[in-house]
């Protein structure tokens, strides 16, 4: 059975095995070429272990670049960027505890009106009722220390959605130009 969270101008949908969020401007939007997306991608292996290293700092530069290039906005840039980096990193800490030779996978999807990405990681098991939780928590107090990064990705995306399957996880992240 699905259940809810308001987050404000979102609501977080949720069961046992996913969360999803979607801004109303996702919702409604149409004319995505698909084709453009497809043809516009990059796939890229990272290592848990290389915890903040140039590797991941290259890959995030170039994604900022990409976003630049097709005409994304400053604010658009900077909440996919930070989403992104929270993604990348929550799926090294909690999935594989920066294990060095885990590999977190990143696949990038761009077009001029849709960017779109997904991180999955076979580890350890993805909690939703947790996630759930440090959403509800950040909601009330963002400022916390710690717990902040699920709340950040669903409100700040376009799109959200974390999944698991046994010990694989997934996010995907969106985000529309204006």
């Amino acid at each position: 059975m699905e259940k809810t969270l308001n987050l404000g101008t979102r609501i977080l949908e949720y069961d046992g095995d996913s969360l999803k969020c979607a801004s109303s401007k996702f919702r409604n939007a149409r004319g995505f070429d698909w084709n453009t997306l497809l043809n516009n991608r990059e796939t890229w292996a990272i290592d848990a272990g290389r915890f903040r290293s140039e590797e991941i700092g290259h890959i995030l530069k170039r994604v900022r670049r990409n976003l630049t290039s097709l005409g994304f906005g400053e604010d658009e840039r900077f909440r996919f960027y930070i989403s992104l980096s929270e993604a990348i990193v929550n799926a090294q800490r909690h999935t594989f505890r920066y294990e060095q030779g885990r590999v977190v996978y990143l696949r990038l999807f761009f077009s001029p009106k849709l960017v779109l990405a997904g991180i999955s990681s076979s580890g350890r098991e993805y909690d939703v009722g947790k996630a759930v939780e440090t959403v509800r928590v950040a909601g009330r107090d963002p400022m916390r220390k710690g717990g902040r990064g699920t709340y950040f990705m669903a409100t700040n995306c376009d799109l959200f959605f974390a999944s698991k399957s046994g010990k694989d996880s997934e996010v995907l992240l969106g985000i529309l130009s204006n």
